[in-house]
């Protein structure tokens, strides 16, 4: 059968009910496991730097000007401009309200499972265990903090970007195959410039350009073409992003000012330890007991509107499988890829194995970036849910065939079912942090909006019998989320403030706060006040000893280790006991 470029599988007239059946189901799933949920979360760490930044823009500019302002004295975005117009713009229509920045984040999350739907529809000719495949990067609970934490939904961005130069490398390599080169360079200029936009939004989907060229060979070897061509042809555009990076990150930043710098280690031990580590979190074993607790966690405070919730996501994801499953065994799989060879299932156990691989790998460069379920740094598990859903899917198209078509509905259905089930629930224990932190931010917050016009500008406020996380989810931390929270409040922003820390030295001049070797700042007893959370009220401290007695009265609630109080008496005393210069 010729292949035409006017009817692909995932446009053909016949097939656009199961298209929307599929938005639908993706909606209805996403809306009903996190609509409540973004209703109760906001800011985080770095976030509150960056709404500082947009906060304190110069209003005369405008929305062009709030960009130009935020590209230039923003050192981290610098070097990835695309966050720019992405927080730009969400920032100017939405103001410092985060549910907006959450709804944008769950649309590129829709969009995304949408696109790898389409791409696994293309791969399988199994739209059931195509679905399968999107659910599961939908809800996959292993990186809540890109759900959440309103920086690190840079990483959808960025995996919308890179499912979307797949999607045109995918229909690209068909043109080609067919004949049509002309299109077949349209779509692979598409692509480029896509998977360019991702590594300018976040460079972690960099070394997912040798899937999409695995990706591109197998179908053209299971369309029975010769390698070398099509495979050259879907790798020139990567190449060129790549290198476009490289050009601008090299050759442009240095000319537009200072471009945060990411130190790179590279140390084997760091690499090798970094992907072993990925590799053990994505086994069914680690990661299905994980999700296991989590889910338990959410069963033992389940109310009776998520109980509803629950029954609404598992039946109509489950529904839209046993759907299009039965779409699948009434029309031959040939008849849905126009003719086009799907790749086999272990063709796609092998892809989503080296996805796997490879997701680690550009985390191997840091020390800083170990994978793990339960932090903040588990964003880089991200790259991982692709291969992990490729393999779901491959499986499923796999027991599709050998389980016949009443086997495979069962197959669908029951598993469709398991794993919304499972997910969701995991999803909602794993967001019970988040939202208390953002409850205490919101109280702490009204405390400070109190002290408005009341406190000197040129004062330091230092917070303390405030929790600096809920288990993973950060509240107040330091300089970096509370400073600029006060900042932002106070409409000051040159403010000082900070967390009371065991990273605090104190001397006879005052107090210095310094992580990783970088100052956070240095406060002067003389203009030096506590705020004891959640209260305005504020106390005066003008020396050490006022300072070590006020935090072992009102700040020993959340953390803080007696040695501290006696580390810091014994740095005081020693500072006050040297000669005056």
């Amino acid at each position: 059968m010729k292949f035409s470029l006017s009817s692909p599988p995932y446009l053909a007239v016949k097939d656009k009910l199961a298209c929307w059946v599929v938005v639908f189901a993706l909606i209805i799933v996403q809306v009903f496991c996190y609509g409540p949920i973004v209703t109760h979360v906001g800011f985080y760490l770095d976030d509150w730097a960056t709404l500082s930044f947009l906060h304190f823009a110069p209003k005369a500019g405008g929305y062009l000007g709030l960009l130009h302002y935020y590209l230039f004295n923003d050192s981290r975005v610098l070097i990835r401009p695309l966050e720019v117009l992405h927080f730009g713009t969400v920032y100017y229509l939405c103001g410092e309200k985060p549910l907006g920045y959450h709804i944008v984040n769950m649309i590129f999350e829709v969009a995304s499972s949408l696109l790898l739907y389409k791409i696994l529809v293309r791969l399988t000719a199994r739209r059931a265990a195509a679905l399968i495949g999107a659910l599961l990067l939908l809800l996959y609970p292993s990186h809540d903090s890109t759900r959440y934490w309103v920086i690190c939904s840079s990483v959808t961005l960025s995996l919308l970007l890179y499912l979307g130069s797949l999607q045109a490398a995918i229909v690209g390599t068909d043109c080609y195959l067919s004949g049509a080169k002309k299109k077949a360079i349209i779509f692979q200029l598409i692509g480029f410039l896509l998977f360019f936009l991702s590594l300018l939004n976040y460079e972690i989907f960099l070394p997912f350009a040798a899937i999409t060229v695995l990706i591109c060979a197998a179908m053209a070897w299971r369309q029975g073409q010769k390698l070398i061509l099509p495979t050259a042809f879907a790798a020139l555009p990567l190449i060129l992003g790549a290198v476009a990076l490289v050009i601008y990150l090299k050759v442009l930043v240095p000319l537009l000012g200072h471009g945060y710098a990411h130190a790179i280690s590279l140390d084997p031990k760091v690499m090798i330890a970094t992907i072993v580590q990925g590799l053990d979190l994505s086994t069914p074993w680690q990661a299905g007991r994980f999700f296991y607790e989590q889910a338990q966690n959410a069963i033992a405070v389940l109310t009776s509107s998520e109980k509803i919730r629950l029954v609404l996501i598992a039946s109509g994801g489950a529904l839209a499988v046993l759907w299009l499953a039965y779409r699948d065994n009434k029309e031959p799989p040939e008849g849905a890829t126009a003719g086009l060879a799907p790749l086999r299932p272990l063709d796609l156990v092998v892809i989503a194995a080296l996805a796997v691989f490879l997701s680690y790998t550009i985390f191997g460069l840091s020390p800083d970036y170990m994978p793990t379920f339960i932090t903040l740094v588990n964003r880089v598990n991200s790259g991982a849910s692709i291969g992990i859903a490729i393999f779901i899917t491959a499986l499923f198209q796999a027991l599709a065939v050998r389980v016949g078509r009443r086997g495979s509905l069962a197959l669908a259905g029951v598993g469709a079912l398991a794993m919304l089930l499972l997910f969701t629930l995991a999803d909602w224990g794993l967001s019970k942090p988040w939202i208390v932190s953002w409850t205490t931010q919101k109280e702490v917050r009204q405390a400070v909006r109190q002290l408005k016009g009341k406190i000197d500008p040129q004062a330091t406020l230092l917070l303390v019998s405030c929790p600096r996380y809920v288990m993973w989810s950060p509240v107040f931390d330091g300089v970096w989320d509370f400073q600029n929270m006060v900042r932002i409040t106070l409409d000051q922003p040159q403010f000082n403030a900070n967390v009371v820390s065991e990273r605090m030295t104190i001397s006879r001049a005052g107090i210095k706060d310094v992580s990783y070797g970088y100052e956070c700042g240095v406060y002067p007893f003389n203009k030096l006040f506590l705020m004891v959370a959640p209260h305005p009220e504020l106390y005066p401290i003008r020396s050490g000893d006022a300072f070590v007695d006020m935090v072992e009265q009102r700040g020993m609630s959340f953390g803080l280790d007696k040695k501290t109080l006696s580390k810091w008496r014994s740095e005081y005393l020693t500072t006050k006991l040297e000669p005056s210069h």
